[in-house]
């Protein structure tokens, strides 16, 4: 997931223990300086929707090993790009966690941590808060509804939501919770 640790005039070293990190980003087009990832390690089709279940029945699998190269290629190419790479703990309970991109999303105001619409996908959030706890990294966490990065576009100091797996309370929730969303949320 894109993310920025630090000021808007160019992120600061994420250092364990540090107080006053910050993670906001001003839209999907903002300078991009941090990210979070995590190894597809245990990747493999999680059978919860209809097309994954007709695609594993025709003997569909994952190459964990293909995925870790390119996993690797994307590391080399963002780090040779001077972006930080901030690496999620892989976990075999948790399949679909290398899609960080889905969990939560950085905002002008600072990271809201999301909640998957697949009831298998809650404990890659509670992984990801565990993490921005060990990183001393402030997050706000939608809790009612679903929603996925993937469903969000930030633009302009601006939140909006769209696509199948959102629900609109999440869009109704910044209103109620996050102050400065006030007015700015809203589901396309």
């Amino acid at each position: 997931m894109k993310v920025e640790f630090g000021s808007f005039g160019g992120g600061t070293p994420l250092i364990p223990g540090h107080r006053e990190l910050t993670s906001r980003v001003v839209s999907e087009t903002d300078c991009l300086t941090d990210v979070i990832l995590c190894a597809p390690h245990h990747l493999a089709p999680v059978p919860c929707c209809a097309v994954t279940r007709d695609n594993v029945e025709k003997g569909f699998v994952t190459d964990t090993d293909e995925a870790l190269r390119q996993h690797a290629a994307l590391v080399s190419m963002l780090q040779g790009g001077g972006i930080r790479c901030h690496m999620l703990m892989p976990s075999p309970d948790l399949p679909d966690m290398c899609f960080t991109r889905d969990i939560a999303v950085s905002t002008p105001w600072g990271m809201v941590v999301l909640n998957p619409a697949m009831p298998h996908r809650q404990g890659e959030v509670d992984a990801l808060l565990a993490a921005c706890r060990r990183w001393n990294l402030p997050v706000s966490r939608l809790s009612q509804g679903m929603m996925e990065g993937g469903d969000i576009c930030v633009a302009a100091k601006a939140f909006s939501s769209w696509g199948c797996r959102a629900s609109a309370a999440p869009c109704r929730e910044p209103r109620r919770s996050l102050s400065p969303f006030a007015g700015r949320a809203g589901m396309c």
